[in-house]
């Protein structure tokens, strides 16, 4: 698979993390070093917030509690440039877009929360502490020659600049003191902590540090042969010998199958253990033990990674019950004007309560298809939202109608669910569970044809529509056609990742589907038979190109410069032969 298809692998855990803590409030963002959007006065009547503290039902008269557009437009840039960094991806805008301002619209709130908890009881910062942290900034910013510039061309100055986010500091700054006040972990909490969950501990977060070469499924003989060779010679230089690209892990639970867990943890640093069948990658591991941190005792846990992990889910813990007491207490709440997020948050508040989910999808429906005709002015946002919870149902319907087919051979957690289910949906028959499932089915492919056809580049839409309409030559186009281009970047290293190979192969073969279709129209054909060709050519097999180059020429003789195209392939193909010829590996 070689480094850069594991760490792409591992890209998606890390997407992951940021999107789950963003769900349980791990996040608390700071000002930071991110240029606001905000220029000028803004607008700042209750009627142009989108949501807005209540006591006692009573809307509080300061803005300072009200959220405004720019504040979340500002807080959802920064995340999705988080995305982007990490993950080498766009969000979503029917799908992911409001989800996640629905999550960061929740955590404003809890800021104005926070805010009123400093006012009334007379908690601040001290001018000094401001200033110094604007220092901090100018620090960073004089560091960074693309910020410099951007602030410099957009305020004017970095004095400028930090005059215009001096109150979003103070007010950041505010926020973090309550947090930090009202969930603080004491080291007696930690330690008891440890003492009842230290077998938990040990097993979760010890951890071992490794050098890793992989290897296709199917040649074991090789990686044995491997095995040899270092044994006697060296891992790093083995792998060099054999041209292989060695990179080093940190194995823990969770990152490897359980079994190849064990197989390392009970191997003695220096030793080279595999090869292990990682069937999910498709590759053979050997792995050679660097050395072990093992959680033994407090002073271990106290110097270990779970010590500050630990210590921030407890917080996390003691924050979240401290907030629903407050709030309780003082009856504070919010009202969301703006009528997306609202159903949005809705969504996220509830996204464990399938009685609530439904509640609310009955109440869309209603809003969504109005004397049985889809409103097509409603908004897409919440047709979006009315998906997602059509989705929700026909998998509970489907594993309503898989338990009781099963009769007495269900599991007892199953026999559970099966239970919950019948509770939200009534006893029901596997023929009324199938009406059911064509009504939902009817309904989802009228709204996602309806918004295919407005958001033909939204890979959530896309893939939808995919699946609803496998007939038709275009919706696949698109689909396969954005899964080549969200692969792209990585084409040219998926000789060294089975699994990229595989799904290259998968999108070729579509694409030869539409190319195929006696359905699809003639400038469809080629578009799809061009992006094989494409593919081809960036994956570096010219032979593969050529072949379906001489196709298209037959096929669409005027639709290239078809010499060019083939001169292209052949220089490709003379400089394979050129390297192989000089490769040490040849001679």
């Amino acid at each position: 698979m070689g480094y850069r298809g594991w760490m792409k692998k591992w890209q998606a855990v890390i997407f992951w993390v940021i999107a789950i803590a963003f769900l349980v409030g791990v996040i608390w963002w700071s000002v930071g070093l991110y240029v606001s959007s905000r220029k000028g006065k803004q607008s700042s009547t209750i009627d142009t917030s989108i949501a807005y503290l209540t006591k006692d039902g009573t809307a509080v008269k300061n803005p300072t509690y009200w959220v405004f557009p720019a504040e979340l437009q500002d807080r959802f840039t920064q995340y999705e440039n988080m995305v982007r960094m990490y993950y080498g991806q766009e969000l979503d805008p029917i799908f992911d877009e409001p989800l996640y301002k629905a999550h960061i619209l929740k955590q404003l709130m809890a800021e104005k929360v926070l805010l009123y908890y400093a006012n009334e009881n007379g908690i601040k910062v001290l001018k000094k502490d401001v200033d110094a942290k604007l220092n901090d900034y100018r620090k960073q910013i004089e560091k960074n020659e693309n910020y410099l510039n951007y602030v410099k061309r957009n305020y004017g100055s970095v004095d400028r600049y930090l005059t215009v986010i001096r109150k979003d500091v103070e007010t950041s700054m505010i926020v973090n003191k309550v947090r930090d006040m009202v969930s603080e972990i004491s080291e007696d909490e930690l330690r008891a902590y440890y003492n009842k969950h230290k077998d938990n501990i040990k097993k979760e977060y010890s951890s071992v540090d490794t050098k890793i070469v992989t290897f296709d499924m199917s040649d074991e003989a090789t990686a044995n042969k491997f095995i040899e060779l270092a044994k006697k010679e060296g891992f790093t230089k083995a792998a060099t010998d054999m041209n292989l690209h060695p990179f080093d892990f940190t194995i823990k639970k969770g990152t490897v199958p359980d079994d190849i867990v064990q197989a390392i943890f009970e191997a003695t640093p220096g030793e080279i253990v595999g090869p292990f069948k990682y069937e999910s990658i498709g590759n053979l591991l050997v792995v050679k033990v660097l050395s072990k941190k093992v959680i033994d005792s407090y002073g271990d846990f106290k110097s270990s990674d779970a010590y500050s992990e630990i210590k921030q889910k407890l917080s996390n813990e003691k924050f979240q019950k401290w907030y629903k007491d407050y709030v309780k207490k003082e009856k504070l709440s919010f009202n969301i004007n703006d009528e997306e997020l609202k159903y949005w948050h809705s969504y996220i508040e509830n996204y464990k309560n399938k009685h609530a989910l439904l509640k609310l999808y009955d109440e869309l429906d209603k809003i969504v298809f109005m004397e049985g005709q889809l409103n097509t002015d409603l908004s897409d946002l919440l047709k979006a939202l009315y998906v997602v919870l059509l989705e929700d149902q026909e998998k509970d319907l489907q594993n309503y109608k898989l338990y009781i087919s099963m009769g007495d051979k269900i599991t007892d957690e199953e026999k559970k669910e099966l239970a919950e289910l019948k509770k939200l949906y009534g006893e029901l028959k596997k023929e009324d569970i199938e009406k059911k499932l064509k009504e939902l089915k009817d309904k989802e492919k009228k709204v996602v044809r309806f918004l295919y056809d407005t958001y033909r580049t939204s890979m959530g839409i896309v893939q939808r529509a995919a699946k609803l309409f496998p007939d038709d030559p275009q919706v696949l186009y698109d689909y396969y056609h954005l899964q080549y281009e969200s692969m792209k970047s990585m084409i040219p290293y998926a000789k060294y990742d089975q699994r990229m190979m595989y799904s290259i192969m998968q999108t070729i073969m579509g694409l030869y589907s539409v190319y195929m279709s006696e359905k699809a129209s003639t400038d469809l054909k080629f578009d799809a038979i061009y992006d094989v060709y494409e593919l081809y050519k960036i994956m570096g097999d010219a032979t593969s190109a050529s072949s379906v180059l001489s196709e298209m020429k037959e096929k669409f003789p005027d639709r290239l410069e078809y010499d060019v195209e083939f001169q292209q392939l052949q220089d490709m193909i003379s400089s394979e032969g050129t390297t192989e010829e000089s490769s040490p590996a040849t001679k």
